[in-house]
Protein backbone atom coordinates (compact mmCIF):
# COMPACT_ATOMS: atom_id res chain seq x y z
CA UNK A 1 0.00 0.00 0.00
CA UNK A 2 1.38 3.82 -0.66
CA UNK A 3 -0.21 6.65 0.59
CA UNK A 4 -0.16 10.29 -0.69
CA UNK A 5 -0.66 12.93 1.72
CA UNK A 6 -2.63 16.29 1.29
CA UNK A 7 -1.94 19.56 3.19
CA UNK A 8 -5.64 21.38 3.88
CA UNK A 9 -5.64 24.51 4.83
CA UNK A 10 -4.42 27.11 1.68
CA UNK A 11 -3.72 24.03 -0.04
CA UNK A 12 -7.00 21.52 -0.80
CA UNK A 13 -8.99 24.97 0.79
CA UNK A 14 -8.56 28.68 0.56
CA UNK A 15 -9.24 31.10 3.39
CA UNK A 16 -13.26 30.47 2.81
CA UNK A 17 -13.20 26.64 3.26
CA UNK A 18 -14.09 26.32 -0.35
CA UNK A 19 -12.31 23.45 -2.78
CA UNK A 20 -9.51 25.22 -4.57
CA UNK A 21 -10.10 22.14 -6.83
CA UNK A 22 -13.12 20.70 -8.76
CA UNK A 23 -14.42 18.43 -6.42
CA UNK A 24 -16.39 15.59 -8.73
CA UNK A 25 -12.26 16.13 -10.75
CA UNK A 26 -10.45 15.43 -7.21
CA UNK A 27 -13.08 12.55 -6.43
CA UNK A 28 -12.48 10.96 -9.72
CA UNK A 29 -8.67 11.19 -9.36
CA UNK A 30 -8.75 9.67 -5.19
CA UNK A 31 -10.83 6.83 -6.60
CA UNK A 32 -7.98 6.13 -10.22
CA UNK A 33 -5.35 6.50 -7.26
CA UNK A 34 -7.44 3.83 -5.13
CA UNK A 35 -7.48 1.31 -7.94
CA UNK A 36 -3.60 1.49 -7.89
CA UNK A 37 -3.34 0.86 -4.15
CA UNK A 38 -2.92 4.02 -3.44
CA UNK A 39 -4.80 5.71 -0.47
CA UNK A 40 -4.91 9.76 -0.06
CA UNK A 41 -4.72 10.77 3.39
CA UNK A 42 -4.50 14.31 5.31
CA UNK A 43 -1.75 15.90 6.87
CA UNK A 44 -2.33 19.39 8.62
CA UNK A 45 -1.77 21.68 12.04
CA UNK A 46 -5.74 21.35 12.45
CA UNK A 47 -7.43 18.78 14.95
CA UNK A 48 -8.41 15.36 13.95
CA UNK A 49 -12.16 16.59 13.80
CA UNK A 50 -11.85 18.61 11.45
CA UNK A 51 -9.69 16.39 9.03
CA UNK A 52 -11.59 13.66 9.19
CA UNK A 53 -14.82 15.85 8.35
CA UNK A 54 -13.07 16.56 5.22
CA UNK A 55 -11.76 13.13 4.89
CA UNK A 56 -15.43 11.62 4.82
CA UNK A 57 -16.59 13.99 2.46
CA UNK A 58 -14.18 13.57 0.04
CA UNK A 59 -13.90 10.19 0.20
CA UNK A 60 -10.20 9.63 1.96
CA UNK A 61 -9.47 6.73 3.02
CA UNK A 62 -5.62 6.85 4.31
CA UNK A 63 -4.42 8.15 7.70
CA UNK A 64 -4.59 11.27 8.99
CA UNK A 65 -2.01 13.41 10.51
CA UNK A 66 -3.02 15.99 12.58
CA UNK A 67 -1.90 19.33 14.19
CA UNK A 68 1.17 19.62 13.05
CA UNK A 69 2.34 15.45 13.58
CA UNK A 70 1.37 15.26 16.77
CA UNK A 71 -2.03 12.91 16.47
CA UNK A 72 -2.43 10.51 14.42
CA UNK A 73 -5.68 8.57 12.80
CA UNK A 74 -5.36 5.21 11.96
CA UNK A 75 -8.43 4.60 9.36
CA UNK A 76 -8.92 0.97 9.80
CA UNK A 77 -8.68 0.53 13.68
CA UNK A 78 -10.36 3.62 14.08
CA UNK A 79 -8.39 5.12 16.67
CA UNK A 80 -6.69 8.51 17.59
CA UNK A 81 -2.89 8.54 18.82
CA UNK A 82 -0.63 10.84 20.50
CA UNK A 83 2.19 10.59 19.84
CA UNK A 84 4.32 12.51 22.66
CA UNK A 85 1.45 12.25 25.25
CA UNK A 86 3.96 13.40 28.40
CA UNK A 87 5.40 16.35 26.17
CA UNK A 88 1.76 17.96 24.95
CA UNK A 89 -0.43 16.92 27.76
CA UNK A 90 0.13 20.49 29.33
CA UNK A 91 -2.18 21.89 26.56
CA UNK A 92 -5.43 21.08 28.05
CA UNK A 93 -4.42 22.51 31.28
CA UNK A 94 -3.40 25.47 29.31
CA UNK A 95 -6.82 25.57 27.42
CA UNK A 96 -8.64 25.80 31.01
CA UNK A 97 -6.72 28.64 32.33
CA UNK A 98 -7.13 30.24 29.08
CA UNK A 99 -10.86 29.84 29.67
CA UNK A 100 -11.06 30.81 33.69
CA UNK A 101 -8.69 34.16 32.48
CA UNK A 102 -10.58 35.34 29.86
CA UNK A 103 -14.05 34.73 31.72
CA UNK A 104 -12.46 36.97 34.24
CA UNK A 105 -10.90 39.51 32.09
CA UNK A 106 -13.66 40.08 29.57
CA UNK A 107 -17.10 39.53 31.91
CA UNK A 108 -18.74 40.47 28.65
CA UNK A 109 -17.58 38.41 25.84
CA UNK A 110 -19.14 35.52 24.16
CA UNK A 111 -16.84 31.78 24.77
CA UNK A 112 -17.33 29.20 22.44
CA UNK A 113 -15.89 26.00 22.96
CA UNK A 114 -15.75 23.12 20.78
CA UNK A 115 -15.14 22.53 16.71
CA UNK A 116 -13.59 26.41 16.57
CA UNK A 117 -13.57 25.87 12.84
CA UNK A 118 -16.44 24.76 11.68
CA UNK A 119 -17.96 27.23 14.03
CA UNK A 120 -16.08 29.98 12.02
CA UNK A 121 -16.73 28.32 8.90
CA UNK A 122 -20.78 27.65 8.81
CA UNK A 123 -20.40 31.79 9.81
CA UNK A 124 -23.54 30.77 13.01
CA UNK A 125 -24.88 33.96 14.21
CA UNK A 126 -27.34 34.81 16.48
CA UNK A 127 -28.69 37.40 18.97
CA UNK A 128 -26.76 36.44 21.73
CA UNK A 129 -23.53 37.48 20.29
CA UNK A 130 -21.25 40.17 21.75
CA UNK A 131 -19.08 42.39 20.37
CA UNK A 132 -15.78 40.65 21.78
CA UNK A 133 -16.10 36.63 20.80
CA UNK A 134 -13.95 33.89 21.64
CA UNK A 135 -14.35 30.46 19.78
CA UNK A 136 -11.60 28.31 21.40
CA UNK A 137 -10.77 24.56 19.89
CA UNK A 138 -12.20 22.14 22.21
CA UNK A 139 -10.49 18.69 20.25
CA UNK A 140 -7.04 19.98 20.44
CA UNK A 141 -5.34 17.15 22.29
CA UNK A 142 -1.37 18.03 21.93
CA UNK A 143 -2.11 21.62 20.76
CA UNK A 144 -4.06 24.87 21.19
CA UNK A 145 -5.61 27.39 19.61
CA UNK A 146 -8.61 30.32 19.49
CA UNK A 147 -10.18 32.66 17.19
CA UNK A 148 -11.05 36.53 18.47
CA UNK A 149 -13.43 37.82 16.15
CA UNK A 150 -16.63 40.02 16.07
CA UNK A 151 -19.67 40.02 14.22
CA UNK A 152 -19.47 42.33 10.97
CA UNK A 153 -21.62 45.05 10.33
CA UNK A 154 -24.55 43.47 8.94
CA UNK A 155 -24.33 40.87 11.17
CA UNK A 156 -24.27 38.28 7.81
CA UNK A 157 -20.62 36.56 9.49
CA UNK A 158 -18.05 36.99 12.39
CA UNK A 159 -14.58 38.92 11.19
CA UNK A 160 -11.48 39.00 12.89
CA UNK A 161 -10.81 41.30 15.94
CA UNK A 162 -6.66 41.92 15.69
CA UNK A 163 -6.75 44.32 18.70
CA UNK A 164 -8.36 41.52 20.98
CA UNK A 165 -6.14 38.62 19.57
CA UNK A 166 -3.72 40.56 20.64
CA UNK A 167 -4.69 41.13 23.88
CA UNK A 168 -6.05 37.75 24.62
CA UNK A 169 -2.59 36.31 22.89
CA UNK A 170 -0.55 38.52 26.21
CA UNK A 171 -2.51 36.59 28.36
CA UNK A 172 -2.02 33.25 26.20
CA UNK A 173 1.74 33.87 26.93
CA UNK A 174 1.32 34.88 30.78
CA UNK A 175 -0.18 31.57 31.42
CA UNK A 176 2.79 29.31 29.77
CA UNK A 177 5.18 31.23 31.31
CA UNK A 178 3.50 30.32 34.97
CA UNK A 179 3.71 26.83 33.39
CA UNK A 180 7.28 27.00 32.79
CA UNK A 181 7.09 27.27 29.50
CA UNK A 182 8.98 29.75 27.11
CA UNK A 183 7.24 31.43 23.73
CA UNK A 184 10.76 31.07 21.96
CA UNK A 185 10.32 27.07 22.61
CA UNK A 186 6.54 27.18 21.00
CA UNK A 187 5.70 26.89 17.69
CA UNK A 188 4.47 30.08 17.90
CA UNK A 189 1.32 31.20 15.07
CA UNK A 190 -0.18 34.68 15.51
CA UNK A 191 -2.36 35.74 12.50
CA UNK A 192 -4.35 38.47 12.70
CA UNK A 193 -5.47 38.56 9.35
CA UNK A 194 -7.53 35.37 10.51
CA UNK A 195 -7.85 36.60 14.00
CA UNK A 196 -6.33 33.10 15.30
CA UNK A 197 -3.23 32.16 17.63
CA UNK A 198 -2.24 28.64 17.58
CA UNK A 199 0.65 27.01 19.74
CA UNK A 200 2.35 23.44 19.30
CA UNK A 201 5.58 22.48 20.86
CA UNK A 202 8.49 22.38 18.41
CA UNK A 203 8.99 18.86 18.69
CA UNK A 204 5.60 18.10 17.08
CA UNK A 205 6.82 18.26 13.68
CA UNK A 206 4.65 16.76 10.43
CA UNK A 207 7.49 14.70 9.19
CA UNK A 208 7.50 13.02 12.71
CA UNK A 209 4.06 11.81 11.87
CA UNK A 210 4.64 11.25 8.38
CA UNK A 211 7.74 8.56 9.68
CA UNK A 212 5.23 6.93 12.21
CA UNK A 213 2.66 6.32 9.83
CA UNK A 214 5.19 5.01 7.21
CA UNK A 215 6.15 2.08 9.41
CA UNK A 216 2.82 1.33 10.30
CA UNK A 217 1.43 1.20 7.02
CA UNK A 218 3.02 1.04 4.89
Amino acid sequence: MKIIFLDLDKTLINADYKLTVPENQFRLVVKKLLRKNICVGLCSDSAIITLREWSCHLGLTGPIIAERGAVIWDPVQQTENILNISGTAWFRSLREFFINTIIQNFPGATLIIGDATKFIKDKYLNPALTNEVFVINGFRVASFSFFACRPNEDWSALEPHPELLKRASMIVKKIIIAQNKKKEDLFWDENSKYGILIVHEKTTEKWRGVSVVLNRFV
